[in-house]
């Protein structure tokens, strides 16, 4: 077992390294889960402007259209002096600017409903349609009141009361209606993680065993080239189930509840199957990144673009939902698609018997690691009769 041995004097050589790495891709995967989850809740809220009113209306309607504004928005005074008003615009301290003149109630009742309010929004803001869309709203089913003899107070109380109601909204799946919890954000950066911690942590050790002086020296030995990459597949095993270990130690202590459920346990299978996935592409990686001192820097480069590019296209960073067909087809020969695919399915289900598209994932990524693995024995069996 000298392999192995020498295996793990190179990861205590490493390992402070490998602790730093470890260290700053589990405060990425924290700010990218919560980032993730704040995002996610923003879709579905009401947007929030901030709009400038100047009310000079002496009548009723006036005052009503800019209490209905403060209910989705935040009302502030117009600044005296142009300029002030300007910077205020520039800087978004305002997103619009509504004036409401003196004989806006009369006219409004008198029927002149038309370019009777003067508006100003910053040049390619689209807030302007927000803002007029919720203000047509209002002033439509007000008029409606009005014509049809209801006196003033009574029209605004009416329209107050229909344009406050809220809309509900039913899914025809049950689980659309739930919120991603925070976990399953946080096993979705995982595989981004997980790529890149491996290609850096676990290439740069496989890479000095690929250097010529050392190759050279293990060929003169009495093991033999199976054992030799026996030892140091089992001593690569070891390292991933330690990295991987940490992150699941997190994720229970984190999210304890989400762990203890039907769910956690697949997101813990899933995440496995990805780094074995992960250790099978590191072997592969450090089979053709070459054996020269530069592959060093040569490694980090590939773990960034492999990293990234698994990610916008597995689904990391961008929602499939949002991909052309295309690309999503392109996506199902990434491996990170089909860990993507499982998790986003996994948060949703209530038991094992509702795993059966998931199970298929993990076969999936099985079938990737196998594959990758043994083009990568391939690989280093032909450099060693180069050699």
């Amino acid at each position: 077992m000298q392999v192995f041995k020498a295996f793990f004097k190179l990861l205590n050589k490493h390992k402070s390294a490998i602790f730093v790495y470890t260290g700053i891709f589990f405060a990425i995967t924290m700010l990218m889960t919560s980032s993730g989850q704040s995002t996610e809740k923003k879709q579905y809220s009401q947007v929030e402007l901030t709009i400038g009113v100047e009310n000079s209306d002496k009548g009723e309607l006036g005052a009503a259209l800019v209490d209905y504004l403060s209910t989705h928005n935040k009302i502030k005074e117009l600044p005296k002096e142009k300029e002030e008003l300007i910077d205020a615009m520039y800087y978004r301290k305002m997103e619009y600017v509504l004036k409401i003149p003196e004989n806006f109630t009369e006219k409004f009742l008198a029927g002149e409903r038309e370019n009777v309010l003067e508006s100003t929004v910053v040049p390619g803001s689209n807030t302007n349609f927000l803002t007029e869309a919720e203000m047509n709203q209002f002033l439509v089913n007000l008029g409606m009141y009005l014509d049809s003899g209801f006196d003033t107070k009574e029209a605004i109380e009416l329209t107050m009361k229909d344009v406050k109601k809220d809309s509900q909204v039913s899914f025809l799946d049950a689980s659309d209606s739930q919120e991603k919890p925070r976990a399953a954000f946080y096993f979705q950066y995982l595989s981004y993680i997980f790529v890149t911690i491996m290609v850096m942590c676990l290439g740069a050790i496989l890479l000095i065993f690929g250097k010529k002086e050392i190759d050279d020296r293990m060929k003169c030995s009495s093991t033999s080239f199976t054992k030799r990459n026996l030892q140091m597949i089992l001593g690569s095993i070891l390292l991933t189930l330690m990295i991987y270990g940490f992150f699941m130690v997190a994720a229970w202590v984190l999210f304890a509840d989400y762990m203890n459920s039907v769910k956690g346990v697949l997101s813990a299978l899933n995440a496995l199957v990805y780094m074995i996935l992960c250790l099978s592409l590191t072997f592969f990686i450090s089979r053709v990144a070459g054996n020269g001192e530069e592959s060093g820097g040569k490694l980090d480069l590939i773990a960034n673009i492999v990293g990234l590019a698994f990610s916008f296209l597995g689904g990391v960073f961008v929602p499939m939902e949002v991909m052309n067909e295309t690309v999503v087809q392109v996506a199902k020969f990434i491996p990170s698609y089909w860990y993507n695919n499982a998790n986003d399915k996994i948060w949703k289900i209530t038991s094992f018997a509702d795993a059966g598209d998931i199970y298929k994932n993990y076969l999936i990524m099985g079938i990737f690691a196998v594959a990758i693995l043994a083009v990568a024995m391939v690989i280093n069996k032909v450099k060693a009769r180069r050699s």
